[in-house]
């Protein structure tokens, strides 16, 4: 965790893809992952459940040009979200950038893994969405 810590922290062009694990069990009480995301202060791209976390007018959250930002990003978080058709099975992910996979499931590890063989990832899986928004720094 000390790893993703450092790698978060020094990002200069961080970007948040959150899906809908993030939420399954968050619905009712999801103030502590929408506080770790504001600290974590990345921009980020809300997908499935997780659309209307963060509010309409949220400066953080990014509607549109996702494959702009995704090529610009120097670290992407995975958060809640697997690399599915939506990011072209890892393919829409920039090369050579770290690819942190945050899930309740490690069900991304061999589509990260096989899709980005020149980039560093790294994959977790936590039991709730408390733990997942306990991950960010």
């Amino acid at each position: 965790m000390a790893h993703v810590a450092s790698l978060l922290i020094r990002a200069k062009r961080p970007l948040v893809l959150l899906g809908s694990q993030c939420m399954l069990r968050a619905a009712p009480d999801a103030a502590p992952l929408v506080a770790a995301l504001e600290v974590l202060g990345a921009p980020m791209f809300l997908g499935g459940m997780a659309r209307g976390l963060m509010g309409r007018e949220h400066a953080l959250h990014l509607r549109q040009e996702r494959g702009k930002a995704l090529q610009e990003a120097d670290l992407v978080l995975l958060a809640g979200s697997v690399p599915d058709f939506r990011l072209q099975y890892g393919r829409a992910l920039p090369k050579g950038v770290p690819v942190i996979c945050i899930n309740r499931r490690c069900g991304c590890d061999s589509i990260v893994t096989a899709s980005l063989p020149k980039s560093p990832t790294l994959i977790f899986s936590f039991s709730s969405p408390r733990a997942l928004s306990n991950a960010c720094p």
